[in-house]
């Protein structure tokens, strides 16, 4: 058999690629200011730990955790405060910018205030995967 001929064998039997329904996530509920928006984008929030924070900022059941994700009801505290960041750490703020976190489905947070923020925080233990994060530019408006 030629090569001519093992190629067009090869592109005959190339399997069809189904696409996957999408699954409903549900609407956006929570928002997450973030410093490498291009990373959350591609890898989801990989959350931090509390060990590395004040104690003041870390809900007491979440404390031995070994991360811990913040997101907030606001999309404008959460631009707010990664603009904060970026500009005590020296990040150039063409790298922010705030995901728009679909939680009906994710575990139920628990609800924390915090100082810095005039908005209640939500944090959970872990991440958050990609598939429920969207990037948004201004307040995102469910219909």
């Amino acid at each position: 058999m030629s090569w001519t001929n093992i190629l067009k064998v090869e592109k005959e039997v190339e399997p069809e690629i189904e696409e996957e329904p999408e699954e409903n996530l549900g609407p956006i509920t929570e928002y997450h200011g973030t410093l490498d928006l291009e990373r959350v984008l591609i890898g989801g929030i990989q959350g931090s730990s509390p060990k590395r924070r004040s104690r003041i900022h870390v809900p007491k059941e979440l404390r031995d955790a070994k991360k811990i994700t913040y997101t907030t009801e606001s999309y404008e505290e959460a631009l707010a405060f990664a603009k904060r960041r970026a500009k005590q750490l020296g990040i150039h703020e063409d790298n922010i910018g705030v995901v728009g976190v679909r939680g009906k489905t994710l575990e139920e947070p628990i609800e924390h205030r915090d100082i810095r923020i005039k908005a209640i925080t939500y944090v959970r233990e872990g991440g958050i995967p990609r598939k429920y994060l969207e990037e948004v530019t201004q307040k995102h408006e469910e219909s």
